[in-house]
């Protein structure tokens, strides 16, 4: 059983500036340390997949004419939304976006464009070069903006998005990439709280349970469950088939019904995929599942509260492209439905690339 006295010390983020300033990312080549890291040299790859998204971005802007819409005066959201006839789930994440990347200025009024889009990137402008200097047509992101759907793609039904586990090779290429983002936390999960307060641990979402192995290699007096879709139970037992720690873990096959009980429950990387019901319900059953003094661990790449940090507002979107309902979210969000599913004691801290919402259950 958990320890009840076990709380999480209390941190906080570190302030924003009121009007922060455009950071540009330098991109550089990784050190022979972060080469050999898996899970660190996974980071330059997922800038590489930023950066695509980025020039979808731009292309949807320009092809909006989203910088024309704001040349002559700030706009707020609502307005910019009816003006331009787009849906309000994606906007907020595609205008910080365009801000971030420093097209647009946000303001108390709202979101204007910068001289150089108003010069450059406005459609009426006699000096428009967008046609130019865009990578090419977003119909992807151009749908979602427009509709608030995932586009139509060959052999999927509208709006069901495509299923990992559908295509035998996809799926183990799924998981192996599951393994891979689990790899870049796995050190500063290890050290986010005291595991030796803890007999037992739930990893929802676990995939074929490397993060689960990882765990329980390091602390042997643990036990841990494997929570996720039927279709990995398989690939499970080939992960665990000679690993001294499979006595001590189970695979659950993920229903919707409870979770298995346990003294720690993870969520990483879940609440993105799922929509704001399933995440509230999620939520709630972990709380049911965390025994009394436990804890509930919620991590993910989040939108910094400021919504200033270009990459994680550009996963948004490419997640919004990608699965029905899913999109980022800011840790203030997080911790009010961390709060609202019972959990209390919340601290925030970053872990590594992700940050981290801890909850205790009374």
């Amino acid at each position: 059983m958990a320890k009840t006295d076990a709380k999480p010390t209390q941190t906080t983020q570190p302030t924003q500036p009121a009007h922060p300033t455009r950071t540009t990312r330098t991109f550089s080549p990784p050190s022979d340390r972060l080469a050999d890291n898996v899970g660190a040299g996974l980071v330059p790859v997922l800038d590489a997949v930023a950066a695509g998204t980025a020039a979808q971005v731009f292309a949807a802007a320009v092809e909006l004419n989203v910088f024309g819409a704001l040349a002559e005066a700030p706009a707020g959201t609502e307005d910019i939304q009816r003006r331009l006839g787009l849906h309000p789930r994606p906007l907020p994440d595609f205008l910080d976006a365009l801000t971030a990347m420093g097209l647009l200025v946000r303001g108390p009024d709202g979101y204007r464009a910068t001289a150089a889009a108003r010069l450059h990137l406005d459609a009426g402008s006699r000096e428009f070069i967008g046609a130019y200097v865009t990578a090419g047509p977003a119909p992807e992101l151009v749908r979602l903006l427009r509709t608030g759907g995932l586009a139509e793609r060959p052999g999927e039904e509208d709006g069901a998005g495509g299923d990992p586990y559908a295509d035998p090779n996809a799926a183990h290429a799924f998981i192996a990439f599951m393994d891979s983002m689990n790899a870049m936390i796995a050190d500063e999960l290890r050290e986010a709280i005291d595991w030796d307060r803890y007999d037992s641990f739930v990893d929802v979402d676990g995939s074929r349970g490397d993060l689960a192995r990882q765990l329980l290699t390091a602390f042997p007096r643990l036990t841990g469950t494997v929570v996720d879709r039927p279709e990995v139970a398989t690939a499970f037992e080939e992960h665990f088939a000679t690993d001294p720690a499979r006595s001590r873990v189970a695979f659950h096959s993920a229903d919707g019904g409870p979770l298995p009980r346990a003294d720690v429950v993870l969520l990483g990387g879940v609440l993105h995929d799922i929509s704001m019901k399933e995440r509230e319900d999620l939520l709630r059953r972990a709380h049911d599942a965390v025994a009394p003094g436990g804890l509930v661990l919620v991590y993910d790449v989040m939108i910094d509260d400021a919504r200033t940090a270009l990459n994680p507002l550009l996963g948004s979107l490419q997640m919004m492209m990608t699965v029905p309902e899913g999109g980022k979210y800011t840790p203030s969000q997080c911790r009010a439905w961390v709060a609202a599913a019972g959990f209390t004691d919340l601290a925030t801290r970053p872990m590594g690339v992700d940050t981290l919402i801890i909850g205790h259950k009374n």
